[in-house]
């Protein structure tokens, strides 16, 4: 904004919403780097924590807490550490939802804990339909700058698992775009795109990755670079996958977008069936999340996911088919 004076072109009543919102995202983003690097320093150096997304996208592309919102922080920890992590964060005030042990909250601060980057824990499938080496991808990470014990991912599995993420959640979210798209543009810029490209070949997740790069030409209209253009082309995606893409952000809280490309992961029937009825009958912990019944009453969690695939589901894939009838 600075280097382009915008201020001058726009009422002053934008400008200073933008001012707002830029603060605001600056205030929670140091509150939260404050918060992890004080969760690190309580913590055994031998217990490494890897950082997903948020504080370690800013380090690494954004560079400025201010222009990359979060409303969460997700770490990743080796599943031996979980417990001693838990009692760290327990030890510092941090509480959890009963039905979500592995989200920690305090002060508007919220810590998202996985033991992997897809939520296999609560789909196992989804690290069949993307083979990720968790033992390669600790041994890869790269430590932040001058801290202890505090690691993001190799651009790789990031760019990978950002795809990943965003098709999870179909692309809602374009800051999760941004996100690719500036990570493209840092591994373009660093000469490391062969390996992004040879590291989602190896892990079966091209097609994934050119479906980001799908969405990022439907959503932000921004260019990317020549070689990267090519795996795009690579995967072309028609006219009625094209519509699919563009509905999914409206679908609402049934998505179909990551069943149906994850299925499409696996060459045989057999499997794509194994995983759309995993998709549809999650481990017992989601689906108690889901249902909001465990105990005792934990058999009815599968009647109230039946209906509610029947209900949500139909009237979310009748909404998707009728934009589909429509124009992109």
């Amino acid at each position: 904004m600075n280097q382009f004076d915008l201020t001058q072109h726009l009422p002053s009543q934008t400008t200073e919403r933008f001012k707002q919102a830029y603060y605001r995202t600056l205030s929670d983003n140091l509150r939260n780097q404050q918060a992890l690097d004080i969760l690190r320093r309580n913590l055994s150096p031998g217990v490494p924590l890897l950082v997903l997304k948020g504080p370690a996208l800013i380090e690494r592309i954004y560079l400025n807490p201010a222009l990359r919102p979060m409303t969460d922080i997700d770490l990743l920890i080796h599943p031996e550490h979980l417990p001693i992590l838990k009692d760290c964060l327990h030890a510092l005030n941090y509480g959890s939802p009963v039905q979500y042990p592995n989200i920690f909250i305090k002060n508007k601060v919220i810590f998202d804990i996985h033991t992997d980057p897809f939520h296999a824990d609560r789909i196992k499938q989804r690290l069949e339909a993307v083979p990720l080496n968790l033992a390669n991808l600790w041994q890869k990470a790269i430590p932040f700058a001058n801290v202890e014990n505090l690691f993001m991912l190799s651009l790789p599995d990031q760019i990978l698992t950002l795809s990943v993420h965003a098709l999870k959640h179909g692309y809602d979210r374009n800051i999760w775009l941004f996100d690719i798209l500036l990570s493209l543009k840092l591994a373009h810029q660093s000469n490391t795109w062969p390996q992004v490209q040879k590291h989602c070949s190896d892990h079966n997740a091209s097609p994934i990755l050119a479906l980001s790069l799908h969405a990022i030409q439907i959503y932000l209209a921004r260019n990317l670079p020549a070689p990267i253009c090519e795996l795009q082309k690579s995967f072309p995606i028609g006219p009625i996958r094209r519509k699919i893409l563009c509905a999914s952000p409206q679908s609402g809280n049934f998505q179909v977008l990551e069943p149906w490309v994850l299925s499409k992961q696996f060459p045989k029937r057999i499997d794509q069936l194994r995983f759309l009825v995993a998709f549809a009958f999650p481990k017992r912990a989601a689906l108690d999340q889901i249902s909001g019944l465990s105990g005792r009453l934990h058999w009815l969690s599968y009647p109230y996911r039946i209906v509610q695939l029947l209900s949500l589901g139909t009237r979310q894939l009748a909404k998707l088919a009728y934009r589909l009838m429509g124009t992109p």
